[in-house]
């Protein structure tokens, strides 16, 4: 389980919410991303638009062959989360 991060809305008000399981990959970082995947568990893995195209497509593969969601915003656009907020 991830521990909750630190929230606050648009008045400043501090809450806790949930951290999402999500890593985000720019400036085509040099990762051996199976490791990665193997110690950090995520659900999804996005990659900006920062990236080299040959590292995405390699990690498009790796992220299918792991079963975890892949998300390019070069080509697919922002990511929005479907987390809903906690509390009220």
């Amino acid at each position: 389980m991830h521990k909750p991060a630190d929230c606050f809305d648009s008045f400043f008000i501090f809450m806790e919410c949930p951290r999402l399981p999500v890593v985000l990959l720019r400036d085509s970082p040099k990762v051996h991303l199976v490791d990665l995947i193997n110690t950090l568990t995520p659900t999804v893995i996005i990659a900006d638009g920062s990236n080299y195209p040959s590292f995405v497509r390699m990690w498009r593969k790796t992220c299918a062959d792991k079963g975890v969601s892949f998300h390019d915003t070069a080509s697919e656009g922002a990511w929005v989360s479907n987390h809903s907020k906690t509390g009220t």
